[in-house]
């Protein structure tokens, strides 16, 4: 059982908040691996939950903000290092930081453009950002042209 250990914050029902509320760990709830990362976790006892958390940097950095304990500043090189070794799965190609730069385009054909032009520079990511604000916002205006 992990009630009394640090992982047992994570079978709170509000953790999707908590995680998204803490600055460390924000950047990371919009990526699919982390989500079922955490959902697995939510399920496993401990030793099997100290292992996943052990093998991917993102849930130890959440234990340690969750817990109070602290914070994780985590490396780009730590993580693709857990992503080469297959401990951790590959992090999704449009990240946090690609969706907040892409909001900041208010209307769709601002953002559609905006993709547009990183698309040209080879800024695949960013691209795919700035599409998917541009189908949001036209959506939202009644289906204009994304």
């Amino acid at each position: 059982d992990i009630a009394g250990t640090p992982f047992a914050i994570f079978r709170a029902t509000d953790i999707w908040d908590r995680l998204a509320s803490h600055p460390d760990t924000r950047a990371h709830i919009v990526d699919s691996g982390f989500r079922s990362a955490v959902e697995k976790l939510r399920r496993l006892d401990g030793q099997a939950a100290a292992r996943e958390v052990m093998d991917d940097p993102r849930l130890l950095q959440a234990v340690m903000a969750m817990s109070g304990e602290g914070r994780l500043k985590l490396k780009e090189e730590e993580l693709a290092r857990a992503e080469v070794g297959g401990r951790m799965r590959r992090r999704d190609p449009v990240q946090f930081s690609h969706m907040e730069r892409a909001h900041s385009h208010a209307s769709c054909d601002e953002a559609r453009e905006a993709g547009n032009e990183h698309f040209k520079r080879g800024e695949y990511a960013d691209a795919a950002a700035c599409y998917e604000r541009a189908l949001r916002l036209a959506g939202k205006a009644g289906g204009g042209v994304a």
